[in-house]
């Protein structure tokens, strides 16, 4: 393949139908998974998912690559689905957050957005550095 298209973190889906019956009913995600790496305490943040039509990524590529490089890696045809997944890095002296995720109220992403509510989730306050 000429061009590659860019990747990105997708979280995994819970699929209901799959779920054991022991295992009693789903929860919900908190929405952030925290580790340690060296002296930085790091978490991702979920801020929901968005979609793009997928004619408007790898733009520099062949249609006829495009579409088996997408069947070949089950994307679909029409949209491609992404999660905003914003890290939080406490050096002990500071907290620093990498990408803000999209925001509130964005038109076209109405399923992103939900960074606050993650922080709040985590017990983090957002006062920042």
């Amino acid at each position: 393949m000429k061009a590659a298209v860019a990747g990105t973190v997708v979280s995994a889906l819970e699929i209901p139908e799959f779920a054991s019956a022991a295992a009693g009913p789903i929860q919900a995600s908190p929405g952030h998974y925290s580790f340690t790496l060296g002296e930085f305490h790091i978490t991702a943040l979920c801020d929901g998912v968005f979609f793009l039509p997928t004619d408007s990524i790898a733009t520099n590529v062949q249609a006829d690559e495009k579409k088996a490089y997408f069947d070949a890696h089950y994307i679909a045809p029409d949209v491609f689905r992404l999660q905003a997944s914003p890290l939080l890095i406490d050096t002990g002296q500071k907290r620093i957050l990498i990408d803000t995720g999209l925001g509130p109220s964005t038109g076209w992403a109405v399923h992103a957005g939900r960074v606050t509510k993650t922080l709040a989730a985590a017990g983090i306050t957002p006062d920042l550095d």
